[in-house]
């Protein structure tokens, strides 16, 4: 069974805004000021969609993955004192 949210629904705007948060952040960068943009626009689609729970795991897991793309490019993860 297929289901496709309303063009107006709190839903698709959150998968929308997530679409972007991704294609904003998807290369991370070996900079502190890379990664206080990632936290900050994280938090920011967390707020705006707290409503929704799922939200929350979708910012978990993008973080995970830019840290995991991270450490494979630079050898390293944010916190590691390598």
């Amino acid at each position: 069974m297929n289901y496709e949210f309303a063009k107006n629904s709190e839903e698709r705007q959150m998968f929308v805004d997530y679409w972007n948060l991704c294609q904003k952040h998807w290369v991370p960068e070996d900079s502190d000021k890379y990664w206080n943009e990632v936290n900050k626009d994280v938090y920011a689609f967390l707020d705006k969609h707290a409503g929704i729970e799922m939200s929350s795991h979708l910012g978990v897991a993008l973080v995970d993955a830019l840290q995991e793309k991270e450490e494979k490019m630079f050898g390293k993860k944010r916190g590691d004192k390598k």
